[in-house]
């Protein structure tokens, strides 16, 4: 099957919920959609709040590639980013108490696969 890919872009957070909305729509999965809402959610608000310092003059890029069994969402700031980072289960529990990383964590927890390369996190989920 091929790769659908779909680009949006976010200034500040104003409407992030619409776009959740034609996510979610795109991928036409009910077995998922709390999981990914969640995920979108933590991913445009580390986005807006640590990435962009809550400018709503700066732009975030969502860029989601599905090919029906999994979804690959890349959220890109204007922020500095983590540098090449890959985010482990195990790596993620020794930060929940921390409440700079809580959102990562929830991420972590639902994703599949989270990596950062500079200022993009990618995050991937099987959805069949």
């Amino acid at each position: 099957m091929p790769i659908i890919k779909k680009e949006y872009t976010l200034y500040g957070l104003e409407g992030y919920t619409n776009i959740i909305d034609n996510i979610i729509d795109l991928l036409d999965t009910d077995s998922k959609n709390n999981e990914l809402r969640v995920i979108l959610t933590e991913a445009l608000s580390n986005a807006f709040i640590h990435g962009n310092k809550e400018d709503p003059s700066k732009p975030i890029c969502i860029r989601v590639f599905t090919n029906k069994s999994s979804v690959r969402f890349e959220i890109e700031d204007c922020g500095t980013g983590f540098g090449n980072i890959k985010a482990s289960q195990e790596g993620a529990d020794s930060i929940i108490l921390d409440e700079d990383f809580r959102g990562l964590k929830l991420i972590n927890c639902f994703a599949d696969s989270l990596e950062f390369k500079g200022n993009t996190m990618i995050i991937t989920k099987y959805i069949d």
